[in-house]
């Protein structure tokens, strides 16, 4: 399989470790469901992919959401603004 362009929006396709990337960066996260069911991954392959992630600095945490469900959270880094 190639990573042609997509005509429609001239962009390359996003990778998985794009799109996991994403979904965790989302106010209310992603749960391992969410992830498997974008990613077709198995959930050892994200546990991985999530740890790789940790060790590029990016700080994950796990959260409880409404019902007890739990999910994935990038947490915001707070800006240098004044």
């Amino acid at each position: 399989m190639t990573r042609d362009t997509d005509p429609a929006t001239n962009t390359t396709p996003m990778t998985k470790r794009a799109l996991v990337t994403r979904l965790i960066a989302r106010r209310t996260g992603a749960s391992m469901r969410e992830l498997i069911d974008a990613t077709g991954w198995q959930p050892h392959s994200l546990r991985g992919q999530l740890s790789t992630l940790r060790k590029t600095g990016a700080v994950i945490m796990r959260i409880e959401r409404r019902g007890g469900e739990k999910a994935y959270c990038l947490k915001r880094q707070a800006s240098g603004r004044g």
